[in-house]
């Protein structure tokens, strides 16, 4: 008789939860996870770029400045990767100030001026290697695009404003171009910091039996989240939450009927416990507690967004080979600006590259424009360059030797240093191309024929690429001989004949020796 009435009366709670009202509430979570790579780099000695922007009327330093890769090391000069913008190119279709008007007692009044633009966009960025090796390539091409600045008080401002230069106008042209290419450089390299706050779904009926068992769940998994951090591992938080998925798990089967209030509830189990695995970086679990979503027919769609988004994290972590997306992440930006070489152009501008040549006397520096032969013309050791530079309006070939350079700088391209090397007893001045030079370390190329390396600004040491075929392990060894660190590298082969490899073995003796 007590086992019937008991039954009778476990029936009736359940009919009065049924009977109650089912309001769920969106309660926030913080999270905080590195958002992957599609294309990812895996050795992070090689995650080091620099940009080439010529000739642009949006301005090269602003180009440069505002492209950023999440994770990686920025250089105004030398990297394992390159990202050349080109020359973009933005085409004024027309350019009129228009005249804003108010109706002020049945008559119209000028209240101001704007300008007003119809413009095209065109570029393609590319990225390579090293190498020269083209990666991919980030083409965009915009239409006839309209834009408005903002209101002045005279239709003289207003027509100051009608131009490429004008600030405001390279301000949205500029930023189409940095935020299309930072979106893709991003996607395919960069290790983005996501710091957002994202929902759950809870239950806010007071009366109903589940109320308080989902507001103590909510309150363990907030206070869970809120430890979240992208450099920490979720495995902790994972015990943490262990009470919160246990009672979201065994919730549905306290509901086991399709009526729109038991599915409500069941879809809030299912919701919260798709979005605590998706954040655990469990997307299996999060896959399939979206599936129950999707099959409980109760706003079905959003068990299909959740699952979209943990069916991309699958491939991604196994390009990325790991398990997590929560892992230290540095982003380091090394780009100093530079004077931008003269806009003016010479007799036969296409023979030629706008440079900049730094002299060690007083650090002076000389607007000019070199061969676009220059690197095979340099590679011929000669003991001088031979540039173009306007003077009096006029244009002249000066000479200047290399005991007197610190540096050239090829707008948007290389850079090269006047070096000491020893060569059968005597010292000699070379003009090198700079491969890697942030540190103690350093490693140039002398045309198709050498790599030098060099200490501090000491002479450089020269090796014949013939050479090095064969003896390139003895020569590492040589330098490394009082640092275990890299030898043990060595030992491993991580570096090599090719430019890439011996730019890691600099960059690894500046991190590992003194």
């Amino acid at each position: 008789m007590r086992h019937v009435i008991f039954t009778l009366l476990a029936g009736i709670l359940t009919q009065l939860s049924f009977a109650q009202s089912v309001d769920l509430d969106k309660e926030q979570i913080k999270v905080s996870y590195v958002k992957l790579p599609e294309k990812p780099v895996l050795d992070p000695a090689l995650r080091t770029y620099y940009i080439k922007a010529t000739g642009s009327a949006l301005g090269v330093n602003q180009l440069k400045k505002g492209i950023s890769i999440k994770g990686w090391t920025k250089n105004t000069a030398n990297g394992f990767y390159i990202v050349d913008l080109g020359e973009p190119k933005v085409r004024i279709n027309t350019a009129n100030t228009i005249e804003q008007t108010e109706d002020k007692n049945g008559k119209k009044e000028v209240t101001g001026y704007y300008p007003k633009i119809e413009y095209t966009l065109d570029f393609e960025a590319v990225v390579a290697d090293s190498t020269g090796k083209q990666i991919f390539k980030i083409p965009y091409s915009s239409g006839l695009t309209t834009y408005t600045g903002s209101t002045v008080k005279s239709k003289k401002e207003s027509d100051s404003k009608l131009a490429l230069k004008d600030p405001d106008f390279q301000k949205e042209t500029v930023g189409i171009i940095l935020s299309i290419v930072n979106n893709r450089l991003n996607n395919n390299f960069g290790y983005e910091i996501i710091e957002k706050p994202d929902i759950l779904w809870i239950l806010n009926s007071k009366k109903h039996p589940e109320y308080e068992g989902g507001k103590k769940a909510y309150e363990t998994i907030k206070s869970a989240f809120a430890k979240m951090a992208y450099d920490k591992p979720t495995d902790e938080l994972r015990s943490e939450l262990e009470p919160a998925i246990k009672y979201f798990t065994e919730m549905p089967d306290r509901f086991p009927g399709t009526d729109k209030k038991e599915r409500k509830m069941k879809y809030s189990a299912y919701f919260n416990l798709a979005t605590i695995y998706y954040y655990l970086d469990d997307p299996e679990q999060a896959i399939k507690w979206a599936d129950k979503l999707i099959a409980n027919d109760y706003d079905k769609k959003d068990g299909t967004k959740i699952k979209e988004e943990a069916q991309k994290i699958e491939p991604v972590l196994k390009a990325n080979k790991t398990n997590s997306r929560h892992m230290a992440v540095r982003t380091i930006d090394n780009f100093k600006e530079e004077k931008e070489a003269v806009s003016v152009t010479i007799k036969n501008m296409e023979r030629y590259n706008p440079a900049v040549i730094k002299f060690l006397k007083d650090s002076q520096n000389v607007q000019c424009f070199l061969p676009k032969d220059f690197d095979e013309v340099r590679a011929s050791a000669n003991v001088y360059v031979r540039p173009i530079v306007i003077k009096d309006g006029k244009e002249v070939e000066e000479m200047f030797i290399l005991p007197e350079i610190d540096y050239v700088k090829v707008t948007g391209g290389d850079t090269y240093r006047a070096i000491y090397i020893t060569e059968k007893g005597k010292k000699r001045v070379l003009l090198v191309r700079e491969l890697y030079n942030q540190g103690k370390y350093k490693c140039f190329l002398l045309g198709e024929s050498a790599i030098l390396f060099q200490y501090m600004n000491d002479i450089a040491s020269s090796f014949a690429l013939a050479e090095w075929l064969l003896s390139y392990k003895k020569f590492y060894n040589s330098w490394a001989k009082d640092c275990p660190v890299v030898q043990k590298m060595i030992e491993n082969k991580e570096f090599g004949m090719a430019e890439e490899k011996a730019i890691k073995f600099c960059k690894a003796m500046d991190e590992n020796c003194k």
